[in-house]
């Protein structure tokens, strides 16, 4: 994302998504690129599949775009969090904006990786 201090102001996902919409060079470096989408759209309840997934998100260089592309989404893992984590989210999103959100993206992703080993 850009430095300006012009995108701490952005409210909306719609339009951080259509940013990086427009941007999609961060793709070239996810994780998970190359994999089957089959491993991040799980199941309903498949917290084994979820993990999984979120393990590939913890050591993703690109998991706060991918996050903030995916907070529009009602399906999938995105930026290592299911739909119901990222619905958590909103209220962070609402009140700190993209910024506030990468922060609590950094936090939930660091938990996992430190249960994990």
């Amino acid at each position: 994302m850009p430095g300006s201090e012009e995108h701490l102001a952005w409210r909306s996902r719609r339009d951080v998504r259509l940013f990086l919409e427009e941007n999609w060079g961060w793709w070239r470096h996810a994780a998970c690129r190359g994999m089957s989408t089959e491993a991040f759209f799980c199941d309903r309840g498949d917290w084994r599949c979820a993990r999984e997934a979120q393990e590939v998100c913890a050591r993703c260089p690109v998991s706060t775009c991918c996050l903030v592309y995916g907070m529009c989404e009602r399906y999938g893992v995105w930026g290592g969090l299911t739909f119901r984590e990222r619905r958590q989210l909103i209220p962070v999103w609402q009140r700190h904006g993209p910024v506030g959100l990468a922060m609590a993206l950094r936090q939930r992703l660091d938990r996992l990786v430190h249960h994990s080993a």
